[in-house]
C-alpha cells in the first residue's frame, strides 16, 4: 500500500521483490494466500530508465519522466503524469487526469473521466475520456480524440484528425489530413484544414479551408441551429453547395461572384435559401447546411 520510487543509475536494471510470510498449516493453503495478495493503491514515481517500463497501481498516481523505452501504465483512479519518453506510451486511469509532455512513439491515453493534455507526440495519438476535456498542442500523424462530454482543443496536427464529444466545443488550429469533427451540441472551429466533415446538434461552425494543408476530399459542414462561416483561400479550386432549410430572415452572404444565391418559398410558408457555385474551375464538393442560421463564404489570403 506504500509508494514506490525508482530512479535510474548505471546498473543494468531495476526490480523490486516483495517478501511475504504465511502462517498456515499447509503449503497449499499458503500458496492460496499468496495468489490472493494484491498490490494496492500506492503512488509510483519512475525517472531515468533507458528501457521499457510497466507500472500498475490500484488507485495511486503515476509519474514517469526520462524513459527511453515503451511505457505501459495503469492505475485504478489516480493521475498520470508523463514527461519525456523515447518510444510508445500506453496509459490508462479509472478517473484521474492524464498529462504527457513528449512522446516520440505512438500515444494511447484513456481516462474514465479526467482531462487529457498532450504537449507533443511524434507518431499519432488515440485519446479517450469518459467526460473530461482533451487538449493537444502539436502531434505528427493521425489523432483521434473522444470524450463523453468535455471540450476538445487541438493545435497543429500533422495528419488526419477524428474528434468526437457528447456535447462540448471543438477547436482545431490546423491539420495536414482530412478532419472529422462531431459534437452533440457545441460550436466547432477549424482554423486550417484541407477538407472536413463537421457536425453539431446545435452550435456555430467556423471553418478555414487552405489548398496547401494536405490531400483534399469532399467536405460537409452541418448544424441543427447556428451560423456557419466558411473562409476560402482565393486560389482554392472548390465546388459549393449550401442551404438554409428554415431561413425566416437568415441569409447566405458571399465574397465570391461565382457563388449564386437563390431562395424558395413565399412569405407565408417555410423559406429555403440555397447557394451553388464553382471557384477556380471547381474541385472537391463542400456542402454547407443549417436548419436555422446564417451562412457566410469569405475570401482570405494565405
Amino acid at each position: 500500500m506504500g509508494s514506490v520510487r525508482v530512479e535510474g543509475g548505471s546498473q543494468p536494471g531495476v526490480s523490486y521483490v516483495i517478501h511475504s510470510r504465511a502462517y498456515t498449516s499447509s503449503e497449499q493453503q499458503a500458496r492460496r494466500e499468496f495468489d490472493a495478495y494484491k498490490i494496492r493503491g500506492g503512488n509510483v514515481r519512475t525517472t531515468g530508465i533507458a528501457g521499457r517500463t510497466e507500472i500498475q497501481s490500484g488507485g495511486g498516481s503515476i509519474h514517469l519522466d526520462d524513459i527511453g523505452g515503451a511505457i505501459n501504465g495503469e492505475t485504478g483512479g489516480g493521475a498520470i503524469d508523463v514527461g519525456t519518453v523515447g518510444s510508445d506510451v500506453n496509459v490508462r486511469t479509472g478517473g484521474g487526469n492524464i498529462k504527457v509532455a513528449s512522446a516520440k512513439g505512438k500515444l494511447a491515453a484513456e481516462s474514465g473521466g479526467g482531462s487529457v493534455v498532450v504537449l507533443s507526440c511524434l507518431q499519432g495519438a488515440t485519446l479517450e475520456t469518459g467526460g473530461g476535456n482533451i487538449q493537444v498542442e502539436r502531434c505528427q500523424g493521425t489523432v483521434r480524440a473522444t470524450t463523453g462530454g468535455g471540450s476538445i482543443d487541438l493545435g497543429d496536427i500533422g495528419g488526419p484528425v477524428e474528434i468526437e464529444t457528447g456535447g462540448g466545443s471543438i477547436r482545431l488550429s490546423s491539420a495536414k489530413g482530412a478532419v472529422k469533427a462531431e459534437t452533440g451540441g457545441g460550436c466547432i472551429e477549424l482554423n486550417g484544414v484541407p477538407s472536413a466533415r463537421a457536425e453539431t446538434g446545435g452550435g456555430g461552425i467556423i471553418a478555414r479551408f487552405l489548398p496547401s494543408a494536405g490531400e483534399r476530399t469532399d467536405s460537409t459542414l452541418e448544424t441543427g441551429a447556428g451560423d456557419i462561416t466558411v473562409y476560402l483561400a482565393s486560389d482554392l479550386p472548390i465546388s459549393i453547395r449550401a442551404a438554409i432549410e428554415l431561413a425566416n430572415g437568415h441569409t447566405i452572404r458571399t465574397d465570391f461572384s461565382d457563388i449564386h444565391i437563390a431562395s424558395e418559398g413565399g412569405d407565408w410558408g417555410p423559406r429555403t435559401v440555397t447557394a451553388e457555385g464553382k471557384l477556380n474551375g471547381g474541385g472537391p464538393v463542400l456542402k454547407v447546411r443549417t436548419n436555422s442560421g446564417n451562412i457566410k463564404f469569405l475570401r482570405v489570403s494565405h
